[in-house]
């Protein structure tokens, strides 16, 4: 059983899986991807700026600055849903 196959086996898509989560939770949901569809939160909705991103961090690392020493904490929060 993955995200999207249920127990008997029947396929959803990750929009439809993502909705029966939601539906049925007791609690908000927060995700790593899926904004705008009911949750709350995501860690990086937009890929191309995750990208670019990665980049940036991966330049500061090669002009000598630590792993440790770079924010990798860029939480997006659905104000509509909190």
């Amino acid at each position: 059983m993955s995200f999207n196959n249920d127990a008997s086996g029947k396929f959803y898509t990750s929009e439809e899986s993502l909705q029966l989560v939601i539906d049925n939770a007791s609690s908000p949901v927060f995700t790593l991807s899926w904004m705008e569809q009911g949750t709350i939160g995501s860690i990086e909705a937009d890929s191309e700026k995750a990208g670019r991103t990665a980049g940036e961090m991966i330049m500061e690392c090669l002009n000598g600055t630590s792993p440790s020493q770079l924010d990798c904490g860029r939480g997006i929060f659905d104000n509509c849903d909190l």
